[in-house]
């Protein structure tokens, strides 16, 4: 894993390029090097992780010099590769070597047969072509300006300003963060004239012309193959084949590899495939817990003190030192904190890289690719319903209240009382949306809605395809890049392998999401690895204890943060309307959703990092 950075249309000053250095070197802290051409210049610092050795320093070229790139990633499959082009004539063991191979034997097109978590920059000196790449889920981020003569590509925002690059609001991304609850769903950032490229996209600058075009997206078909069923178990056998490979090939790298370890049937599944045949040394797990609360994922975690292969670490978290450590953890991020738990996740990172560990395993995308969300299953109650096939609803409703342990109801009157939520959705299901955006501000964006492409027939495949693409998945890959590699740990998601989610679309959702249990499919899987009481375990659609902060520890500072709002003053929101709601949530018994004030908390501190006038002034 490691830092990328481009300019395309300006010559390079060696100052400049070390300034951007400095910016990237958490994210790759074992070596660094640019490389100045006539028409630009590349800048890359290096987390070594396949290939340790001097030979895996970036920018890297090929072996006529003809073609340079800067590479952030992981390629897993790599050395099958290298066989497939065992006509060409590598130099190094490393997989950056062979993006190199690949382009000069397929051309554009070696994306296609790159497998794994990427971002990178390449220069085709005899063709005059710049190309940019993004994995198939943007797994490694990629941040472009264009102006029409001069093209800037990062793997952060911040080092842009080296450039002259702004940082100023974008008025609809603030906007569809505050009304929505939207980040990271489009090609737009939160700073104004800064693009992130999307995932399974190339960006070509040829001729001065740029354009963007996308090389994969999950094929609708699959859905067809789902459609003409299957045996539940069969379906096992296929994906739980696919899973393993992942895991495998995620486990390939010249350093000790960890895994980020909740009590949860995600990180426990990785665990239990990773020891498979594993004699030594440890596996190193991570995790991060809020003792004394019922959300302490330490003491919840099955086999959490046990002498089975593992070796457990732990950073318990503290709501005492939250808002100083939060305010630099959204600088790290350069936007909003999804959550209490990203929090977390970014303390976890800190614990491993104390120990020494530059590789972790984690379980992201499990949710969204094995259909593990509650309003995945309501979804596919809606639509039984709507197809007329009423009695297969009504079974299926009362399987899903049964498994919640709620009271018994009418499936009907759920139906008429259920309304489609607008924007994205909390795991347990609730919206969130927000009423105290300032109506001036909202004027200027009168009827616009929160709508994404629906490319399935299956209403739950849409929802999961809008989860991977659009509403969960960017964010929180982004909030996952931040946290680990502000500490220069690369992060891994075997649950995000393209071959494995291509696998799950061909799975009917009937095999999904069955007996009232979201991840039904996942849980077949699990019995054949995981121990029996963690299967009964029921899905915590709350892992922190944000909201009890938020209504004690936070309250006076949020008040008082809320009285002196720059986000007011400059008329995005209401603040005596959110200073009304603050207290009113803060005075309830209730728990609620205590997103639409950590939403502010978290623009309010971005906004006063990145985008007042005065900091706004020395980035122009």
């Amino acid at each position: 894993m490691c830092g990328i950075f481009g300019v395309w249309g300006e010559r390079g000053h060696e100052t400049i390029a070390r300034q951007v250095l400095t910016d990237l070197k958490h994210r790759g802290p074992d070596d660094e090097g640019f490389q100045f051409f006539p028409e630009g210049w590349f800048a890359h610092t290096r987390l070594s992780i396949i290939d340790l050795s001097s030979f895996g320093r970036q920018p890297m070229a090929n072996t006529r010099g003809t073609v340079w790139i800067t590479f952030n990633g992981e390629i897993y499959n790599y050395l099958e590769l290298r066989q497939m082009l065992s006509g060409y004539s590598f130099r190094t063991h490393t997989d950056t070597e062979v993006i190199l191979a690949a382009y000069e034997r397929w051309g554009q097109g070696c994306v296609r047969h790159l497998r794994g978590m990427f971002a990178f920059g390449l220069w085709d000196a005899e063709r005059k072509v710049l190309l940019c790449a993004t994995d198939r889920f943007s797994i490694k981020p990629l941040y472009y300006v264009w102006d029409g003569r001069r093209f800037i590509f990062s793997s952060e925002v911040k080092p842009m300003a080296r450039c002259g690059v702004p940082w100023r609001p974008d008025p609809e991304s603030v906007y569809d963060y505050l009304a929505f609850g939207l980040l990271d769903h489009s090609e737009k950032t939160l700073f104004e004239g800064i693009s992130q490229l999307r995932p399974g996209t190339l960006l070509i600058l040829e001729d001065g012309q740029l354009s963007v075009e996308t090389y994969w997206d999950i094929d609708a078909r699959r859905e067809l193959e789902g459609d003409r069923g299957g045996d539940p178990e069969a379906c096992a056998d296929r994906v739980e084949a696919a899973l393993i490979d992942a895991v495998r090939l995620h486990l390939r790298g010249d350093v000790e590899i960890g895994l980020s370890l909740s009590s949860g049937l995600d990180s426990n599944l990785l665990r239990a495939l990773i020891l498979r045949g594993r004699a030594s040394p440890p596996l190193q797990c991570f995790t991060y817990s809020f003792p004394g609360t019922p959300y302490d994922e330490w003491t919840q975690a099955p086999s959490g003190h046990a002498e089975d292969g593992c070796r457990y670490h732990r950073v318990e978290l503290q709501p005492t030192a939250l808002l100083e450590e939060l305010q630099q953890l959204i600088q790290v991020m350069e936007g909003p904190v999804g959550g209490l738990g990203i929090y977390g996740y970014w303390r976890n990172a800190k614990q491993a890289a104390d120990r020494g560990i530059k590789v972790l395993l984690d379980g992201q995308g499990a949710d969204e690719t094995f259909a593990g969300y509650r309003y995945y299953y309501e979804e596919r109650l809606r639509q039984l319903w709507e197809r007329g096939d009423r009695d297969a609803a009504r079974e299926e409703f009362e399987r899903l209240r049964q498994h919640h342990g709620e009271p018994a109801g009418d499936m009907a009157a759920w139906m008429r009382a259920r309304r489609p939520a607008v924007g994205v959705l909390a795991p347990d299901g609730t919206a969130l949306t927000s009423s105290y955006v300032h109506p001036a501000f909202a004027a200027r964006f009168n009827g616009r809605e929160a709508t994404f492409p629906a490319p399935f027939q299956d209403a739950v495949k849409n929802a999961m395809y809008r989860d991977l693409f659009f509403l969960k998945i960017p964010k929180l890959l982004r909030f996952q890049d931040r946290c680990a590699m502000a500490w220069g740990v690369e992060v891994r998601v075997p649950y995000l392998d393209h071959e494995l989610v291509e696998s799950l679309f061909a799975v009917p959702t009937a095999t999904l999401l069955a007996g009232g249990l979201t991840k039904a499919l996942m849980r077949t899987i699990a019995k054949r690895h995981v121990a029996g009481e963690m299967l009964r375990t029921p899905k915590l659609y709350v892992a922190a204890p944000q909201r009890e902060w938020v209504k004690t520890a936070l309250r006076v500072p949020l008040e008082r943060m809320i009285q002196e709002s720059v986000l007011a003053e400059q008329g995005y929101i209401q603040k005596d309307v959110l200073l009304r709601q603050f207290r009113e949530y803060a005075a309830s018994p209730e728990l609620g959703n205590s997103f639409f004030v950590w939403k502010f908390m978290n623009l309010e501190l971005w906004y006063r990092t990145f985008c007042t006038s005065a900091m706004a002034t020395a980035q122009a």
